[in-house]
C-alpha cells in the first residue's frame, strides 16, 4: 500500500502543517484573523471525511471504518442522554411547582372593586406633582357608590 495516495495521510498532514502555523506567533496572528479556529475545529471531520473515502476506493483495510464512526456514535449517544437528563429536570420541576393552586374567584380575589375594571379602562391616573416624594401623584378612578361606603 501506497501512503502517499491516501486522502487521510494527506488531510492529516495539511491538518498537522496548519495547526504547526497557528503554534508559530507570527503566521498564528494571520490565522487568527482570518477565523482560523473554525478551520481547527473541522479539522476532525475532514479526516473522517477522508478516511471514508480511502475507504471507498479500498485504498484502506474496512476495519478502519471503525475510527470516524466511533467519534460520531458515543457523541449522539451522550447528546440523547442529555436530551434526556433535561427532559427529566422539566418534569421534576414541573412536579414541584405546580401551576394552579386555586380557582380564581373575582369576588375574594379582585384588587378593584367590582365594576371598575369594566365601566374604566384605566383604574389609576398618574399626574406629574412635585410636591410628592416621588415625583407623581396618583388619583384613583372610583363609582360614586364606592366614595359614599368610604
Amino acid at each position: 500500500m501506497n501512503i502517499f495516495k491516501s486522502f487521510t495521510f494527506w488531510v492529516l498532514l495539511l491538518s498537522g502543517l496548519f495547526m504547526f502555523a497557528q503554534w508559530i506567533p507570527y503566521t498564528g496572528v494571520i490565522l487568527m484573523m482570518f477565523q482560523a479556529h473554525v478551520f481547527a475545529g473541522l479539522i476532525p471531520h475532514f479526516v473522517a471525511i477522508a478516511l471514508l473515502l480511502d475507504l471507498l476506493i479500498k485504498r484502506v483495510p474496512k476495519v478502519l471504518l471503525v475510527i470516524p464512526i466511533l467519534p460520531y456514535c458515543v457523541y449522539f449517544y451522550y447528546y440523547f442522554a442529555e436530551q434526556e437528563t433535561i427532559k427529566n429536570i422539566e418534569a421534576s420541576i414541573r412536579d414541584a411547582n405546580p401551576s394552579h393552586i386555586i380557582a380564581y374567584n373575582p369576588d375574594t380575589h379582585a384588587l378593584l372593586p367590582s365594576g371598575i375594571g369594566i365601566s374604566y379602562k384605566i383604574p389609576v391616573i398618574f399626574s406629574v406633582n412635585n410636591n410628592f416624594p416621588e415625583g407623581y401623584m396618583s388619583q384613583r378612578v372610583a363609582t360614586q357608590e364606592l366614595c359614599q361606603e368610604a
